[in-house]
């Protein structure tokens, strides 16, 4: 069963399913510069302590999606919202960090989650 989301064109109504929004993500990639990609995925490597993380396709049209609906700022803030989570960041009870690029950017439900976060948990300059 997938996810019906609702799409509104003029006047005709239609729906989207899950699997249609998956497939609309590299076209939205597309049109997002390769730099801003990056950029969110370096923060992502240095916030999270990742050593051997590759920036496959898959992760390039993950990010460059979120990009393209959040922008480049937002994306970074989602990161930082992940990382300040204790939750996501292992403080549960199964001892477990929840800090992929896949969780962080699965949809924008989550998305606008960790944005929440992140405003909860305004970034502080170390003395």
């Amino acid at each position: 069963m997938s996810t019906v989301i609702g799409l509104r064109r003029g006047s005709v109504s239609r729906q989207r399913t899950s699997r249609e929004t998956v497939r609309s993500r590299p076209a939205k990639a597309a049109t997002v510069a390769e730099s801003d990609v990056e950029k969110v995925f370096d923060y992502w490597l240095s916030v999270m302590g990742k050593k051997r993380a590759l920036l496959s396709p898959e992760r390039k049209t993950l990010i460059g999606a979120a990009i393209h609906d959040y922008g480049l700022d937002s994306c970074l803030e989602a990161v930082r919202g992940c990382s300040v989570s204790p939750f996501h960041m292992g403080a549960n009870k199964h001892r477990k960090r929840y800090d992929s690029l896949d969780l962080i950017f699965r949809n924008s439900d989550t998305i606008e989650r960790f944005l929440q976060i992140a405003e909860e948990n305004p970034y502080v300059e170390p003395f």
